[in-house]
């Protein structure tokens, strides 16, 4: 089992989380902004970048005071597998969240998500998966009036 120290650990985590707020406030800028009276769809995102921002100053902080000598082990095996396959998910559903919409892309990333997380079948998932999928779609598209891509089969 590999072992690294621990303030490393939380300062490229908090330098991850810096870069992903950079890119996540970039596109959030590209919503309207609305007025102090009718606020846009970008009010939400940019909160959740500021939020997030701080979050990752605050990881890498805590980061550089820690002590230097304390180590963690790197997750191997089952653990790794599973870090990496949410990350794969999280790129698919960035990726093709343009082309397919956040309807079709909401439902795979749910469905590989809970089958990354659980034991269950791929068939066991499908249910729950468009659940929350929908849940999502309603809430953000109907209810926020966040813009979202509505992909191919809902249409551009």
């Amino acid at each position: 089992m590999k072992t690294i120290t621990k303030a490393s650990g939380y300062q490229a985590i908090g330098v991850v989380g810096v870069l992903v707020t950079a890119g996540y406030m970039a596109m959030a800028l590209r919503l309207p902004l609305g007025s102090w009276d009718q606020p846009g769809a970008a009010l939400f995102p940019l909160m959740v970048a500021v939020v997030f921002g701080c979050a990752s100053l605050a990881t890498m902080w805590e980061g550089w005071s820690m002590d230097r000598q304390e180590r963690v082990e790197v997750p191997t095996g089952d653990g790794l597998t599973r870090i990496l396959g949410l990350l794969g998910a999280l790129l698919g559903y960035y990726l093709l969240l343009p082309w397919l919409g956040q309807l079709i892309a909401g439902f795979g990333f749910c469905v590989a998500l809970m089958r990354l997380l659980s034991d269950r079948s791929w068939l066991r998932v499908l249910l729950p998966a468009m659940a929350v999928s929908a849940v999502v779609y309603l809430v953000f598209i109907h209810f926020l009036k966040v813009p979202m891509p509505r992909g191919i089969v809902l249409g551009a």
